[in-house]
């Protein structure tokens, strides 16, 4: 059952299941009620199409944005964010999910240290002399003579 999931906006957190037909908009009476100055009273139509389900924005004033693309029509796709004014939903297909790839294989042990019986090299110092000392008077500040006259 494809799903989707608000990111962002007033009802972040919330799912909706897809079905055919849907509409997504600021209308209260749509499958979908999203409540956001940007959106259109009825913004986008997601219908079925073969296995899967296609998102067609209804000639919305602002837009309609799949993946950071504006979009008119497109095919959703597992894992698809739409964005609706500043709304994000996540289209979650559960059936067209990727498989989960299998673990990597464990890896190898750090490679073991061989003693040679060398004693640890030294370390390096560097002999750097103080810096020499200046001697700086400080003057008090005396009151400027102005030279023009």
């Amino acid at each position: 059952m494809a799903k989707l999931i608000v990111k962002t906006g007033d009802r972040a957190g919330m799912e909706y299941e897809v079905r055919d037909g849907m509409i997504l908009g600021r209308r209260l009476e749509v499958a979908v009620h999203i409540e956001d100055v940007k959106a259109s009273r009825e913004h986008v139509k997601i219908t079925s199409h073969g296995e899967g389900f296609v998102l067609m924005d209804l000639e919305s004033t602002n837009g309609t944005f799949v993946n950071g693309s504006r979009t008119g029509r497109t095919r959703l796709n597992h894992g698809d964010v739409i964005r609706i004014g500043r709304t994000e939903l996540v289209y979650h297909d559960p059936a067209a999910a990727p498989e989960p790839a299998e673990a990597p294989p464990p890896a190898a042990p750090a490679t073991p240290r061989i003693d040679l019986g060398l004693p640890p090299p030294k370390q390096i110092r560097l002999d750097v002399p103080p810096p020499k000392k200046v001697n700086v008077k400080l003057q008090p500040n005396r009151p400027r003579r102005d030279k023009r006259k």
